[in-house]
């Protein structure tokens, strides 16, 4: 039975970091435990590799919680007030050994998944 302590299956986290400005459309962030705050509490717990591949296309974000197997989220970009990443929405996080699972998403900059 899988472990429903795992980050995003189990419990939101929290991410955080810069856009590469030679490559706006791929970026890494630092991953944090969700702790009812937008801000980064304790100590890192992985990282997320994102990948906008456009309005339409949507975004592909691989975890690393320390090893493989990677959790991959996909969905689309939620948009607010004409910003995109920004605003809530609906994605799916995939990893081996584990089933589908829709999970909520809100992107203030930092970002919030699960």
């Amino acid at each position: 039975m899988p472990d429903e302590r795992e980050p995003i299956f189990g419990y939101p986290v929290l991410s955080d970091g810069q856009m590469d400005a030679k490559n706006p459309n791929r970026w890494t962030e630092t991953v944090w435990e969700w702790t009812d705050s937008w801000e980064p509490a304790g100590d890192p717990i992985g990282s997320v590799t994102i990948v906008d591949h456009g309005a339409t296309e949507g975004f592909t974000a691989t975890f690393d919680f320390k090893g493989p197997p990677f959790t991959i989220v996909t969905g689309k970009v939620p948009t607010k007030d004409g910003r995109r990443w920004n605003g809530k929405g609906r994605a799916t996080a995939r990893k081996q050994g584990r089933e589908d699972k829709e999970i909520d998403i809100e992107f203030v900059n930092p970002k919030k998944w699960g």
